[in-house]
């Protein structure tokens, strides 16, 4: 089993970020939920439903668990805390340390080795 460690000085403002929101989006399993829906929809054939049927009031205050490019956490307020890297706009996030794409270029492989191959979402 891998153990993951992140920074406490780089989780503090994410979730700072989602208790201070009003509305939060939800992970793709929350979708799935009936009980995410807003009044009066119903639950779409395919088996989930799109972020305009979803009654984000419903979505609670949470940290995003992610793997894709690296492993990290982010805020899952429906307002993006966005930061400038590289001259780049993109999302605040914690990596996991070595995790990070900006520091370790074999992250897809460490990523992999540490959680398995597939990209995922957990709500925390």
């Amino acid at each position: 089993m891998s153990r993951l460690t992140f920074t406490a000085e780089s989780l503090i403002p994410i979730i700072q970020h989602a208790v201070d929101a009003k509305e939060h989006s939800p992970i793709f399993a929350q979708m799935c939920e009936e009980k995410h829906l807003k009044k009066g929809e119903k639950m779409p054939t395919k088996g989930y439903a799109n972020s305009d049927q979803i009654d984000h009031s419903k979505i609670g205050a949470g940290i995003t668990f992610m793997k894709d490019e690296g492993i990290y956490m982010m805020s899952n307020a429906k307002e993006r805390d966005l930061i400038t890297v590289n001259g780049r706009e993109r999302s605040r996030v914690s990596y996991a340390i070595g995790f990070d794409p900006n520091e370790n270029g074999d992250v897809w492989h460490a990523s992999a080795d540490a959680v398995g191959g597939n990209d995922f979402s957990e709500a925390l």
